[in-house]
């Protein structure tokens, strides 16, 4: 882990991601980048570029400004390297903070969210859920008021896909640095009588493949996974709650939508979203 860039526009949602951000960048001795979007123009913007004024440039070096002495503070608190980066609203704001991320100079994606439905910002709130499936970063969502706190123990939600074992590597690389506890956990909405063997075949391919003693597993039944999955992590007094998403050319994800989104908006803990290709 090398680069974080955490999106900003100096809320307070925002500086609560930077200040998780800027932790875990210190663990992790990674720099971080603090990436803010110019507002879209208004009508005065339009009728100022129109007379001849060049709004949008005065916007970004303002913005660059405040942006700096930002990053000063976090130099200053948490001993890391930050940089300041800005971004045009040219074509579009999540057009701007897609392509930043995409631009392969990053390893992570640190994002607040508050979870209220009608926030404006584009990459707050639900938001936040119209980036996760159009990058390919993992995105690290942390709600308003999660403090950082060191990652001790992790759930990790799975369907049991074969998909599971690369993710669950790149997790473990990612959190190497913690050594944390890892929990598989699989929510069955239907209990079958093979059910422990099932879980116990996976357990054994999984360790062959892993190889990590701290890896375990664990089983719940509910029609409900959004709900069964938030409630173990309440009651596990998980750090953190690892999701996957699967990049389908055209078939929309449906564990994605089902409860990535909804998780996200509903949570009090921190969320990592970890993307995967589809195997075969």
């Amino acid at each position: 882990m090398k680069r974080i860039i955490c999106p900003v526009d100096f809320s307070e949602t925002a500086n609560n991601a930077v200040e998780y951000a800027a932790n875990l960048a210190n663990y992790l001795k990674a720099e971080l980048t603090l990436f803010h979007v110019v507002h879209e123009p208004s009508l005065e913007d339009v009728s100022a570029v129109a007379g001849g004024i060049d709004v949008g440039g005065k916007k970004e070096f303002v913005a660059l400004e405040r942006l700096e002495t930002y990053c000063d503070m976090v130099k200053d608190n948490f001993a890391i390297q930050c940089r300041p980066k800005v971004g045009s609203y040219t074509p579009s704001m999540e057009a701007s903070l897609r392509n930043e991320i995409e631009s392969k100079k990053y390893d992570l994606v640190v994002m607040g969210t508050d979870g209220n439905s009608d926030i404006s910002q584009f990459f707050l709130g639900t938001h936040t859920n119209h980036i996760i499936g159009k990058i390919s970063l993992p995105i690290l969502v942390v709600p308003f008021g999660c403090p950082f706190k060191k990652i001790e123990n992790v759930v990790y939600a799975s369907n049991y896909k074969v998909e599971d074992i690369p993710a669950l590597s790149s997790v473990m690389m990612l959190m190497q640095v913690f050594n944390p506890q890892l929990t598989l956990l699989h929510v069955n909405k239907k209990r079958t009588k093979n059910d422990k063997e099932v879980r116990l075949l996976l357990q054994d391919v999984y360790q062959d493949k892993l190889k990590n003693e701290k890896l375990a597993f664990d089983q719940v039944h509910s029609e409900n996974v959004a709900s069964a999955i938030d409630n173990y992590v309440t009651k596990n007094n998980a750090d953190l709650l690892v999701l996957v998403t699967h990049k389908y050319s055209w078939i929309q994800d449906i564990f994605h939508d089902s409860i990535t989104k909804k998780m996200s908006l509903v949570a009090d803990y921190p969320i990592l979203i970890q993307h995967v290709s589809p195997i075969g």
